[in-house]
């Protein structure tokens, strides 16, 4: 089972990594708070993958993985 990395009400933010880049290249840089956490199954493959759902500084209802966004200080 994956762990989740960030918990419902925390402010996290779009860095301007590579991998970051290529799935919200739109978002580098904003912030945002996590609404809601969903975990499910992998399509291939043993584990799960947890999916966060998050607010936009910019209006946006956004769902990246963990690896998309860092802790905002």
């Amino acid at each position: 089972m994956a762990h989740k990395k960030y918990d419902i009400g925390e402010k996290v933010k779009f860095g301007f990594g590579a991998e970051t880049n290529t799935h919200y290249i739109a978002h580098a840089g904003h912030n945002g708070f996590v609404r809601s956490i969903e975990s499910y199954q992998k399509h291939k493959g043993p584990g799960t993958v947890v999916v966060y759902e998050m607010e936009c500084e910019c209006g946006s209802v956004l769902h990246p993985q963990a690896h998309h966004v860092e802790l905002a200080r």
